[in-house]
């Protein structure tokens, strides 16, 4: 995982920062907003979270249905590395 503080949330700035720090092939989540529209043509498999699609989890959190899914491969690769 990859997170980064920017001047701004143009295309113009994330998408070669995405270059820069994600192998092309790899999976890009994000959300619809329109700076993103260009991941899958950069070379990157694009998912989509909608954020309208929260779910209630334990203790009244929402979270994505997304995010069990990435914390379950980062487990997976966590172990990977640690066998």
């Amino acid at each position: 995982m990859w997170a980064e503080v920017v001047s701004n949330v143009e295309a113009k700035t994330l998408l070669p920062l995405l270059c820069q720090c994600v192998k092309a092939g790899l999976v890009v989540f994000s959300d619809t907003f329109t700076s993103y529209t260009g991941v899958a043509a950069s070379g990157y498999i694009h998912r989509l979270v909608d954020h309208s699609q929260a779910i209630r989890g334990a203790h009244g959190k929402t979270s994505h249905p997304v995010v069990p899914h990435m914390l379950s491969h980062l487990q997976h690769q966590a172990l990977s590395l640690h066998v």
